[in-house]
């Protein structure tokens, strides 16, 4: 390559063209200045390969033959040359800023979800007598039939029926509140037949109102089921319970409440 490339630039003596090939070639890198010895040695390979020949009158002189500048040109195609730059990525766009009252609303529904993951797993550690009372418990609390003592008692356990708790929506107990309890893991499904066996025990009581909750859910077929059969049967899974256990305090305590205030225009208006 460089007896070629002194030859190509038009040198008839080699040791002349040395500081033209050093500092003249487009490499990607400077090349040491070679020895005369060196070079000689690569111009007889040149030569034996066809790529210089010999001129006949010129004492050390060379020429490069046609294969020679062939070579030269594949070899130093596109050295030297500007290469074409990718465009510069567009700064990222700034991200919209939330108003405060949007960051606490966020910060709320992350700490409500992660409250409604652990109620339901502390539900779930707890006994399913246990259960049956909370579920009697939480509808109290929900307005149905008043106080816990007057309205709500649980009846779960051997020869039940399939049925957990009453509610009594007023003191004479005209109006009754059916309910079955299911602390299953969270993992398991409550399917239709399920369903179909509380169903089944509510004819015997001639129920009207009824509502079946798990710590677990209920499979589509267990859902259709229920929109279809009198009378109704409202099926509220694991996670519906932890928030409505969360909504009406049962079970757990406020730790810190904050007010959201604003400027009141009705204050400031014009009598």
């Amino acid at each position: 390559m460089p007896a070629i490339a002194a030859c190509q630039l038009n040198s008839s003596r080699i040791p002349f063209a040395i500081d033209r090939l050093v500092n003249r070639l487009p490499l990607q890198r400077p090349l040491p200045v070679p020895t005369l010895g060196i070079l000689a040695g690569l111009t007889r390979t040149a030569a034996l390969v066809g790529m210089i020949h010999r001129l006949r009158r010129v004492w050390c002189g060379w020429r490069i033959s046609d294969a020679g500048r062939a070579r030269l040109a594949e070899l130093t195609a596109g050295r030297g040359q500007p290469q074409p730059q990718a465009a510069p990525a567009p700064p990222p766009e700034p991200e919209a800023r939330q108003s405060p009252g949007a960051v606490i609303e966020s910060a709320h529904r992350e700490i409500r979800e992660a409250l409604s993951e652990e109620l339901l797993q502390t539900v779930i550690s707890n006994s399913a007598a246990f259960f049956e009372q909370l579920v009697v418990d939480l509808l109290v609390a929900m307005g149905y039939g008043g106080s816990r003592k007057d309205a709500g008692e649980a009846v779960g356990g051997v020869g039940d029926d399939g049925i957990d708790g009453i509610i009594k929506e007023d003191r004479l107990g005209l109006g009754l509140i059916y309910v079955q309890a299911k602390k299953w893991a969270r993992d398991k499904t409550v399917g239709r037949p399920e369903i179909q066996r509380f169903a089944g025990a509510l004819q015997g009581h001639r129920a009207q109102k009824d509502v079946f909750i798990t710590t677990s859910t209920f499979t589509r077929d267990a859902e259709e089921y229920v929109s279809r059969i009198e009378p109704k049967i409202v099926l509220i899974d694991g996670h519906a319970l932890a928030r409505l256990m969360t909504d009406f305090g049962v079970g757990v305590t406020t730790v810190a409440s904050y007010d959201i205030k604003r400027v009141d225009p009705d204050y400031f208006a014009d009598e």
